[in-house]
């Protein structure tokens, strides 16, 4: 064998080799980071799902209810952990979602690196690993509720590398898989149509036969919510108890918020209580809606020029437009939504920063000659580094972020300090305040609510109930 061919051998070698030792490390990363929060209690919404469900009590309970429940695959990993006797084991049950966490930013990784052939593997999982530690996703894997967006999301990656790998059928089941984990999925047509639609040469026929299974599946999925009575429950409390027109606005302006958080995540709180737009002439839901354009825009013109590009987009849009635009829902602003648009928007840098670097590559080797034999896939290593800057200060905060999931107390802390606009984080917190016997606080805490909600006789038959007792008599 030539030396030229021994050398190759040998950085490939050392690439692999590297490459392992760089998951396994970012593996170890990820589970330094979010065991902060593993042992706290069970919080918020996990009272209700999957605590108050009855069909995630068991697999007897699952089957039961199956015809009349909300998404059937998330409560089915929820009644095989109460099967195994992890009901009253919180911790063990967040292990669950970190393994699938873990899961879904190996597939972000694949899909980075298919799409993205310049990313090589360093660039792909520098950039999955972003997103493997960023602080917003803390509700998908220390809220048990949060599941159903941790679980739609591992099915729907899964899909799209399917559909990427020329095998639609399988595609179409890993995509019903995903609307059954969490109705929102179904706006995942998107990414898979992007996705169909800009493989090179392809026709308006090819594209549609490609995507047929999945069409099928889609309306296979539409038929089954809208002839399960729990879909059509939270349809109507949705569509009939909110004014249109106000959630609209608040729901459109809350995108930007969205995307300030993922800059931003000290920024992040388990519920929100930032002012919201109410009308269409206020500047915060011009931009979102601008934004919405724009990546719509995006998508049509990226198509033919970078997959991953319109891909990213595209994923982006799925991920928010359902919860952020036309159906009314309880909170104009929430976190689940946004890890899944994270994904998106890591899709779409990838080709952004390697064409920088590929740039800066091409005028250092005008001006000298550099360059390994270890790494020939020098913009792909470029992203990596770059990602990699990224990791330490994004690790840190997730560590304070899940820090804040051990006590209920703590969490609610946060929360009522970062909440201007909504008087429930203040009312939580006073809750457990008076729980814990600290009623001054508690009242202190009230106050707070009443300054936002002057109204509120909930807020006033607290603050009557948390009165010392000589007031009260």
């Amino acid at each position: 064998m030539s030396s030229d061919g021994m050398n190759s051998r040998r950085s490939s070698g050392m690439q692999r080799s590297l490459l392992a030792i760089g998951a396994m490390l970012v593996l170890i990363a990820g589970l330094s980071t979010w065991s902060a929060g593993l042992n706290g209690p069970y919080q918020f919404d996990d009272y209700v799902t999957p605590l108050g469900d009855p069909a995630s009590q068991s697999l007897d309970a699952w089957g039961t209810f199956l015809p009349r429940t909300l998404r059937p695959a998330t409560k089915l990993s929820y009644a095989l952990e109460a099967e195994a006797g992890l009901s009253g084991q919180p911790a063990a049950r967040r292990v669950v979602s970190f393994m699938l966490f873990a899961l879904a930013a190996v597939l972000l990784g694949l899909l980075i690196a298919r799409l993205e052939p310049r990313a090589a593997p360093f660039g792909a999982l520098m950039l999955a690993a972003v997103w493997f530690l960023h602080p917003v996703q803390a509700d998908s894997v220390l809220l048990l509720s949060g599941r159903t967006a941790l679980l739609s999301a591992v099915f729907l990656l899964i899909a799209l590398l399917a559909l990427e790998r020329s095998r639609p059928l399988l595609s179409a089941i890993l995509f019903v898989l995903a609307c059954l984990a969490r109705e929102t999925a179904l706006a995942g047509l998107l990414p898979l149509a992007a996705l169909a639609a800009s493989r090179p040469g392809v026709s308006t026929r090819s594209v549609l036969r490609e995507l047929s299974p999945i069409l099928a599946g889609a309306a296979l999925a539409l038929l089954w919510m809208l002839t399960t009575p729990r879909y059509l429950q939270l349809a109507e409390f949705s569509l009939l108890g909110r004014p249109f027109w106000h959630s609209f606005f608040s729901q459109v302006g809350a995108v930007p918020l969205g995307l300030d958080l993922l800059l931003h995540p000290v920024r992040l709180s388990v519920d929100y209580g930032l002012p919201l737009p109410g009308k269409a002439t206020d500047p915060l839901f011009l931009f979102g809606l601008g934004l919405y354009l724009a990546a719509a825009a995006g998508i049509v013109l990226l198509l033919r020029r970078s997959r991953i590009a319109a891909v990213g987009l595209a994923l982006w849009l799925a991920a928010l437009l359902p919860t952020q635009s036309l159906i009314p829902k309880l909170d104009a602003l929430s976190n689940r939504p946004l890890s899944l648009a994270l994904a998106g928007l890591l899709l779409l840098a990838a080709p952004i920063l390697l064409t920088v670097f590929e740039g800066v590559r091409g005028k250092a080797s005008k001006s000298a000659a550099t360059g390994s034999a270890i790494f020939p896939a020098g913009p792909g290593l470029a992203a990596g580094v770059v990602a990699l800057a990224l990791l330490v200060p994004l690790a840190g905060a997730s560590v304070q972020r899940a820090e804040l999931f051990r006590t209920e107390l703590s969490l609610w802390q946060d929360a009522a300090a970062k909440s201007s606009a909504n008087p429930r984080p203040h009312m939580q917190y006073a809750a457990l305040l008076h729980r814990a016997g600290r009623n001054r606080e508690a009242r202190e805490a009230l106050s707070a609510a009443q300054a936002i909600d002057p109204f509120s006789s909930q807020i006033a038959a607290m603050a009557k109930a948390y009165q010392p007792e000589e007031v009260s008599q």
